[in-house]
Protein backbone atom coordinates (compact mmCIF):
# COMPACT_ATOMS: atom_id res chain seq x y z
CA UNK A 1 0.00 0.00 0.00
CA UNK A 2 1.96 3.03 0.70
CA UNK A 3 0.83 6.93 1.53
CA UNK A 4 -2.41 8.35 0.84
CA UNK A 5 -2.58 9.69 -2.28
CA UNK A 6 -6.68 10.93 -2.18
CA UNK A 7 -9.53 10.01 0.17
CA UNK A 8 -12.91 10.15 0.72
CA UNK A 9 -14.54 10.63 4.22
CA UNK A 10 -18.41 9.82 5.15
CA UNK A 11 -20.62 12.95 5.10
CA UNK A 12 -22.26 11.76 8.01
CA UNK A 13 -19.04 11.72 9.79
CA UNK A 14 -19.16 14.09 12.72
CA UNK A 15 -17.03 17.55 11.99
CA UNK A 16 -14.02 16.94 13.67
CA UNK A 17 -13.82 13.83 11.46
CA UNK A 18 -14.10 15.45 8.32
CA UNK A 19 -11.71 18.04 9.19
CA UNK A 20 -8.60 15.16 9.88
CA UNK A 21 -5.84 16.20 7.49
CA UNK A 22 -5.14 12.58 7.05
CA UNK A 23 -1.27 12.81 6.68
CA UNK A 24 -1.74 15.83 4.08
CA UNK A 25 -3.78 13.64 1.63
CA UNK A 26 -6.32 15.52 -0.75
CA UNK A 27 -9.53 14.76 1.01
CA UNK A 28 -13.11 15.43 -0.04
CA UNK A 29 -16.42 14.64 1.92
CA UNK A 30 -18.89 12.49 0.24
CA UNK A 31 -22.09 10.19 0.95
CA UNK A 32 -20.15 6.91 1.02
CA UNK A 33 -22.24 3.64 0.38
CA UNK A 34 -19.91 0.94 3.11
CA UNK A 35 -17.76 2.26 5.18
CA UNK A 36 -16.52 6.29 6.96
CA UNK A 37 -13.06 6.35 5.39
CA UNK A 38 -11.71 5.37 1.62
CA UNK A 39 -8.48 6.30 0.50
CA UNK A 40 -6.38 5.52 -2.49
CA UNK A 41 -2.74 4.70 -1.97
CA UNK A 42 0.65 4.97 -3.98
CA UNK A 43 0.64 1.64 -5.28
CA UNK A 44 -3.26 1.96 -6.24
CA UNK A 45 -4.74 0.25 -3.32
CA UNK A 46 -8.32 0.92 -2.23
CA UNK A 47 -8.43 1.09 2.03
CA UNK A 48 -11.61 1.34 3.15
CA UNK A 49 -12.51 1.69 6.71
CA UNK A 50 -15.47 1.82 9.06
CA UNK A 51 -14.82 3.78 11.99
CA UNK A 52 -17.20 2.60 15.54
CA UNK A 53 -16.93 4.11 19.22
CA UNK A 54 -17.15 1.02 21.13
CA UNK A 55 -20.94 1.79 22.32
CA UNK A 56 -21.48 2.07 18.56
CA UNK A 57 -20.15 -1.02 17.71
CA UNK A 58 -22.41 -2.81 20.21
CA UNK A 59 -25.17 -0.84 18.72
CA UNK A 60 -24.66 -1.73 14.98
CA UNK A 61 -24.14 -5.22 15.98
CA UNK A 62 -27.28 -5.68 17.70
CA UNK A 63 -29.33 -4.17 14.57
CA UNK A 64 -26.72 -6.18 12.23
CA UNK A 65 -26.35 -3.08 10.50
CA UNK A 66 -22.37 -3.57 11.34
CA UNK A 67 -22.58 -6.67 9.13
CA UNK A 68 -23.98 -5.02 6.60
CA UNK A 69 -21.94 -2.12 6.50
CA UNK A 70 -18.52 -4.53 6.79
CA UNK A 71 -19.44 -6.65 3.87
CA UNK A 72 -20.32 -4.10 1.51
CA UNK A 73 -16.40 -2.56 1.97
CA UNK A 74 -15.73 -5.98 1.92
CA UNK A 75 -16.72 -6.18 -1.86
CA UNK A 76 -15.01 -3.37 -2.58
CA UNK A 77 -11.90 -4.18 -1.81
CA UNK A 78 -9.88 -6.44 0.01
CA UNK A 79 -8.31 -3.90 2.74
CA UNK A 80 -11.67 -3.28 4.28
CA UNK A 81 -10.99 -2.59 8.33
CA UNK A 82 -13.48 -2.38 11.52
CA UNK A 83 -11.74 0.36 13.83
CA UNK A 84 -13.20 0.72 16.96
CA UNK A 85 -11.71 3.54 18.93
CA UNK A 86 -11.47 2.71 22.37
CA UNK A 87 -11.56 -0.78 24.37
CA UNK A 88 -14.23 -3.58 25.06
CA UNK A 89 -13.26 -5.28 28.35
CA UNK A 90 -14.96 -7.77 29.94
CA UNK A 91 -16.27 -7.16 33.48
CA UNK A 92 -15.60 -9.87 36.50
CA UNK A 93 -19.57 -11.34 35.66
CA UNK A 94 -18.40 -12.16 31.77
CA UNK A 95 -20.35 -8.42 30.64
CA UNK A 96 -18.97 -6.50 28.46
CA UNK A 97 -17.47 -2.84 29.80
CA UNK A 98 -17.90 -0.66 26.75
CA UNK A 99 -16.87 3.18 27.14
CA UNK A 100 -16.45 3.41 30.93
CA UNK A 101 -19.34 1.47 31.63
CA UNK A 102 -20.81 -2.25 32.27
CA UNK A 103 -23.25 -3.34 29.31
CA UNK A 104 -26.01 -5.72 28.79
CA UNK A 105 -23.74 -7.42 26.54
CA UNK A 106 -22.15 -10.53 27.31
CA UNK A 107 -18.85 -10.90 26.45
CA UNK A 108 -18.85 -14.14 24.68
CA UNK A 109 -21.24 -13.28 22.19
CA UNK A 110 -19.15 -9.88 21.00
CA UNK A 111 -16.37 -12.22 20.41
CA UNK A 112 -18.75 -14.03 18.85
CA UNK A 113 -19.44 -11.11 16.39
CA UNK A 114 -16.15 -9.85 15.76
CA UNK A 115 -14.74 -13.21 14.91
CA UNK A 116 -17.75 -13.63 12.12
CA UNK A 117 -16.55 -10.35 11.07
CA UNK A 118 -13.09 -11.70 10.63
CA UNK A 119 -14.23 -14.27 9.22
CA UNK A 120 -15.57 -12.40 6.54
CA UNK A 121 -12.34 -10.62 5.53
CA UNK A 122 -12.41 -7.75 7.36
CA UNK A 123 -10.10 -6.96 9.56
CA UNK A 124 -10.64 -5.28 13.16
CA UNK A 125 -8.32 -3.07 14.99
CA UNK A 126 -8.87 -1.14 18.25
CA UNK A 127 -7.09 2.58 18.40
CA UNK A 128 -6.55 4.33 21.85
CA UNK A 129 -9.25 6.48 21.64
CA UNK A 130 -10.62 9.14 18.75
CA UNK A 131 -7.89 11.43 18.86
CA UNK A 132 -5.45 8.18 17.65
CA UNK A 133 -7.97 7.75 14.74
CA UNK A 134 -6.28 9.28 12.07
CA UNK A 135 -2.70 7.72 12.91
CA UNK A 136 -4.40 4.35 13.26
CA UNK A 137 -5.54 5.04 9.32
CA UNK A 138 -2.14 6.49 8.71
CA UNK A 139 -0.85 2.95 10.13
CA UNK A 140 -2.97 0.90 7.88
CA UNK A 141 -2.65 2.77 4.83
CA UNK A 142 1.50 2.97 5.32
CA UNK A 143 1.44 -1.15 5.92
CA UNK A 144 3.40 -3.09 2.79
Amino acid sequence: MGTITAAMIDSREPEWVQRLPFGGAMTTVTALDYGDFWATTADGSLVCVERKTPTDFLGSLKDNRVMLQVAGMKRLTPWAYLVITGALTPSANGSVIADGRVTGWKWESVQGGLLSIQEMGVNVIYCTNDHDYEAAVLRLCNRE
